[in-house]
């Protein structure tokens, strides 16, 4: 279970949110939550005055994480930190000490379907600390809430790091409505073939998901969801009847910065709710890999996840 979150904080909404998000994820887990603020002195030219003193501009830095306590209303016991530097390097550093770093995105980032519109709204710290980080990475939606049992999307395409996300999600949210979606492009003359693999794809689909992930002691297992359409759309659309999404991300070679594929940059920059970016630990980079389109060699089986109140 995550026993310690990092959360970088600032004066936005989205920040607020990720530190409600983050204490209610350690209140269910028993954890601790640190709210991690990095300042940095002003650049003052001669016309704007004289700049701020240190003292001064470290007292800001604690009234912007005592406002964000306020705004995010938390319950548990939140340590804080106030560090001078670059809020990307300085909340991977701070990640080195946790099981988890929570950040903030605006909502603005849901308006526009521009993928270099959402890119910028994603934010800059958000995207250095993905690529950086070696613990896994939630990013929260601006008004995003807690669920004690949440339904949870876990994005599947075949490859390590997405089943390494499925064994993550298992482990960490045991009383979670789990599925595990897979997002399919297909035209209309892979219909014939569809139908002639649809069951075999199944079970090797159901076999899959009971190795990750195996029934019992009052364990439920996760469901398995095909949806088609635009394998970057997907995890998008179908999080809007989900409280969590988990993706995975592949390993990397020391000293170099973790890139994330355009189905992942999509789901944290326009998911309606949090998504959990889970890194693969290069000991585990053994393939499992599944085709993404009918055209390949079939297609999984099974239906878009449906809304909560069709289950």
């Amino acid at each position: 279970m995550v026993q310690h979150i990092a959360v970088g904080v600032d004066d936005s909404e989205a920040a607020a949110a990720a530190l409600r998000w983050a204490d209610g994820l350690a209140t269910l887990a028993k954890g601790s939550v640190t709210a991690v603020h990095a300042w940095q002195e002003p650049f003052v030219s001669t016309y704007q005055g004289v700049a701020p003193s240190a003292d001064e501009l470290i007292d800001k830095a604690r009234s912007v994480i005592s406002n964000a306590r306020k705004s995010a209303d938390v319950t548990g016991n939140i340590d804080s930190v106030v560090v001078q530097g670059s809020p990307g390097p300085t909340l991977v550093e701070h990640a080195r000490r946790a099981d988890l770093v929570a950040v903030g995105r605006g909502v603005a980032g849901l308006r526009p379907r521009n993928e270099r519109l959402g890119e910028v709204l994603f934010g800059s710290t958000a995207r250095y600390v993905i690529r950086h980080c070696d613990v896994p990475v939630a990013v929260i939606p601006e008004g995003a809430a807690w669920s004690d049992d949440p339904r949870v999307l876990v994005g599947i395409d075949g490859s390590p790091a997405s089943i390494d996300a499925l064994r993550w999600a298992v482990e960490h949210f045991p009383n979670g409505d789990l599925h595990a979606v897979q997002g399919v492009e297909h035209s209309d003359a892979d219909v014939e073939l569809v139908d002639l693999t649809v069951d075999a794809y199944r079970k090797e689909l159901d076999r899959l998901v009971r190795d990750v992930a195996p029934s019992g002691e009052g364990r439920r297992q996760p469901r398995t969801h095909i949806a088609f359409g635009a394998v970057t759309q997907v995890l998008v659309d179908q999080s809007l009847h989900a409280e969590v999404v988990v993706i995975g991300a592949p390993p990397t070679a020391p000293g170099q910065e973790r890139l994330i594929g355009s189905v992942s940059n999509h789901a944290v920059s326009y998911s309606p709710v949090p998504v959990i970016v889970v890194p693969q630990p290069a000991s585990t980079a053994a393939s499992v890999l599944l085709p993404q389109s009918t055209t390949a060699i079939a297609k999984w089986a099974g239906n878009s996840v449906p809304p909560k109140e069709q289950i």
